[in-house]
């Protein structure tokens, strides 16, 4: 009988006794990565960070076109934070939804259906004129992603513990490089009409809609993963698997299933559990930390452009967008491969749970890195050798910091009591993140303007208030198990 102690993650039989042992793990063989099945879930995961930042570079002037501000560009900013924030509500109210459905039906059908549907509301997005059409687009577009919870339950179903943490750790390198590449795709290809006159300006849809070019090309992501993963990805779900290895003895032998082989396992033909069953400790540690994470996290994304852009005697560094986009696009892409690189690495030195720690304790550092540059900033009058050696510093930790989210994502997906709960409690950790991502926005950028504005604690409280939760979430790391369920936590 399958219980909240079994361990989803197969162990691997070895003398090493998991992660946390770093001595002997080097002993185990990792089991080879299911390639073309991993290729499917990170493509399926790559449609999220394209499509949800393709229309950044563009969307303020967008706004601006519908006309809804009535000319008063003071309210332009308010009019595309709700549009670039209903894509998470809208996420955070389905994400649930979608994984309960996952662990009754399979997983298969609802990544089809839901990258199609993703593709039909970007391109929807890019065709629209008013801004409510906008909303509502950008809204359903949010629906549909709400599948990505479902990935990480698949990850989880194909790894065992010994590859595990090579195949969580390309969550944050799929990530990296959509968040690089999706916004320049919507400030290369908006206005290509008069971009290229000569060639795509003759072409009436995208003089009429200037921004139908960036949304389309973002589209073919998840259209072209609908057809991938329609003719290549093999259905993962237990209780789905099982069920078709029965059809298919029923119909190809005469022999009575009791003597065809082994039996399956126990928890596989369990039903999904009911909400109420997985509101555990072991689950809600892990989910009370993600809301941390997620909450700093994207905090601190907010800050950082918006630091660097603003000028040096109100807090920030004045650097040019093209130097603040260079620096960005640098970040997704270190992040990246860093993560995919090193994160195997230091979880097998280290075990999960220091890592998880030491990863989230870089988070001190990076916030302190803000009033730092600006400090050294106004000392010399301008950005200096000194101010991009912190700032170096700065990208150093964030390359560690999303390591952390790998580490949570292990620790959700091992925290499920039956793997029939997988896509629930994946949906409930991606519903827990997405709440933090909508109000994170909002109240980093007001801390940072009221700061400035009023210079409490000399221009510095944000970074006092942000370094509070830093250390609350600390305080709730140490609650997470020493060790999975695959190790004997």
């Amino acid at each position: 009988m399958a219980s909240e102690r079994t361990p989803l993650i197969e162990p691997v039989v070895s003398a090493s006794d998991g992660y946390d042992s770093p001595v002997e793990q080097g002993v185990t063989k990792p089991t080879p990565l299911p390639k073309l099945q991993l290729f499917s879930v990170l493509y399926l995961q790559f449609c999220e960070p394209i499509t949800a930042t393709v229309i950044y570079p563009f969307i303020v002037q967008l706004v601006r076109d519908t006309g809804i501000t009535g000319g008063d560009e003071a309210k332009t900013g308010y009019y595309a934070g709700f549009i670039e924030s209903i894509f998470f509500a809208a996420e955070g109210l389905s994400v649930l939804q979608w994984g309960r459905v996952s662990d009754r039906i399979g997983r298969k059908p609802p990544l089809v259906f839901g990258t199609l549907g993703l593709a039909a509301a970007i391109v929807s997005f890019g065709l629209s004129k008013h801004f409510w059409p906008l909303v509502v687009s950008r809204c359903v577009q949010g629906i549909f992603n709400g599948n990505i919870g479902i990935t990480k339950a698949v990850m989880a179903e194909i790894a065992d513990a010994s590859n595990i943490a090579q195949i969580f750790g390309l969550i944050p390198f799929q990530w990296g490089t959509g968040v690089t590449f999706g916004p320049m795709l919507g400030g290369i290809l908006s206005h290509p009409a008069d971009r290229w006159p000569g060639t795509l300006g003759k072409i009436a849809v995208f003089r009429d809609y200037p921004y139908f070019l960036p949304c389309l090309a973002a589209a073919m992501i998840p259209l072209s993963a609908f057809v991938f993963t329609s003719l290549f990805m093999k259905e993962t779900l237990p209780s789905a698997v099982a069920h078709k290895r029965r059809k298919s003895e029923d119909q190809y032998s005469s022999s009575p299933r009791t003597e065809q082989g082994p039996a399956s396992d126990p928890g596989d033909d369990q039903p999904p559990p009911a909400l109420r069953d997985l509101m555990t400790r072991r689950v809600l540690v892990p989910l009370i930390n993600y809301a941390f994470l997620a909450f700093i996290e994207q905090c601190c994304s907010v800050l950082l452009p918006l630091v660097y852009a603003t000028s040096i005697p109100y807090g920030g560094l004045g650097l040019s967008s093209f130097t603040i986009g260079i620096i960005m696009s640098a970040l997704g892409l270190i992040i990246g491969l860093s993560s995919a690189v090193f994160f195997p690495m230091l979880l097998r030195k280290f075990g999960i749970y220091r890592l998880y720690r030491a990863a989230l304790g870089c988070y001190l550092i990076n916030i302190a890195s803000f009033p730092t540059m600006n400090l050294l900033a106004k000392h010399a009058g301008h950005v200096n050798g000194y101010v991009w050696a912190v700032l170096v510093v700065q990208i150093a930790c964030t390359t560690m910091t999303v390591m952390s989210f790998a580490c949570l994502f292990v620790y959700i997906s091992d925290s499920a009591p039956t793997k029939s709960a997988l896509g629930a409690v994946n949906g409930l950790g991606q519903t827990v993140a997405c709440s933090a991502r909508i109000f994170a926005p909002l109240i980093a950028s007001s801390l940072f303007s009221v700061t400035h504005q009023h210079n409490l604690l000399g221009g510095t409280m944000v970074y006092w208030i942000l370094w509070m939760f830093v250390i609350a979430g600390v305080y709730a790391s140490s609650k997470l198990p020493r060790h999975l369920k695959s190790q004997g936590g």
